[in-house]
């Protein structure tokens, strides 16, 4: 008997199991549609672009279609398979009351009239949202949103207003190891960016890194001291700018700053940063 009971409890948890996971798909979708929404709401305000809404909004019916469906299927899969096997315990109950024995006569008259099938069902619903993002996915491909030009551009205006270029700039400049005096010492100094330092068969000093706004990293040569300095960002930490952050943060190349120092000056030249250097190989 204790076998018997194990096995059936071990049966009802593997049948449990896809119900888990549609729940928990539905949690994602649900989560995916509150994030698109809001983000749509923030470009439209922000950016003012009706590309990147539609993109955005588009999303957002997506998943809140594909939840509605995963939320069907969960219904659909507890009341015809889960508790089709394993149906609740019902309580023991009075005889039927006159009134109850009404009822049920009337239902089982309801076999000789015809029953209208209903359109507007949670699966519809859900089929129907998924048609209407479809829609607006096609919407904002004909506004351009598969161009990486046209996302620079529509975010522009809101990036300049801050004080930052609508996209990184790369740049890159030299300096010569000897003029009057012989570079000795390399000091950086940049907050929240990688330093890599490699060496290299040239005659000179060059740095390579990714402008943000203007006047980002300054450059500067006193006697035998090459000084690279990071300036201070323009501010952007208003609730819009916090969510919108992901504009304002450097990619992983982006964050890099390389410096290239003479292979025949390696052991001349000393490096000084605030940062860990990172002595790429050759």
């Amino acid at each position: 008997m204790k076998g018997d009971s194990e096995n059936t409890a071990l049966k009802k948890f593997l049948l449990a199991l896809p119900l888990a996971g549609l729940a928990f798909l539905a949690l994602i979708a649900f989560g995916i549609w509150g994030v698109a929404l809001s983000y749509a709401v923030a470009l439209a305000v922000a950016w003012d672009s009706a590309m990147a809404f539609f993109v955005f909004f588009g999303l957002s019916v997506l998943s809140a279609g594909f939840t509605v469906l995963v939320c069907v299927a969960f219904r659909n899969y507890l009341t015809k398979i889960y508790l089709d096997r394993y149906p609740r315990v019902k309580k023991e109950t009075a005889p039927e009351t006159h009134a109850a024995a009404e009822s049920s006569s009337q239902t089982a008259d309801t076999g000789s009239r015809i029953i209208k099938k209903k359109l507007l069902t949670p699966q519809n619903v859900g089929y129907a949202l998924l048609v209407v993002a479809v829609i607006l996915v096609i919407v904002a491909a004909a506004l351009g949103c598969l161009d990486a030009k046209n996302w620079v551009t529509a975010r522009e205006p809101y990036m300049t207003s801050k004080g930052y270029f609508a996209q990184s700039e790369p740049c890159e400049v030299s300096f010569p190891v000897s003029d009057y005096n012989l570079v000795s010492r390399v000091v950086i100094e940049i907050e929240d960016r990688t330093v890599v330092v490699k060496y290299a068969d040239v005659n000179e000093i060059s740095v390579s890194c990714y402008f943000f706004y203007e006047d980002e990293y300054v450059f500067s040569r006193s006697d035998s001291t090459l000084k690279i300095v990071r300036t201070d960002a323009p501010v952007a930490d208003s609730a819009l700018d916090e969510m919108l952050g992901i504009v304002f943060t450097p990619n992983k190349i982006e964050r890099q700053v390389i410096v290239t120092m003479p292979l025949a000056y390696k052991d001349k030249i000393t490096v000084v940063s605030e940062n860990k250097i990172i002595y790429a190989k050759n």
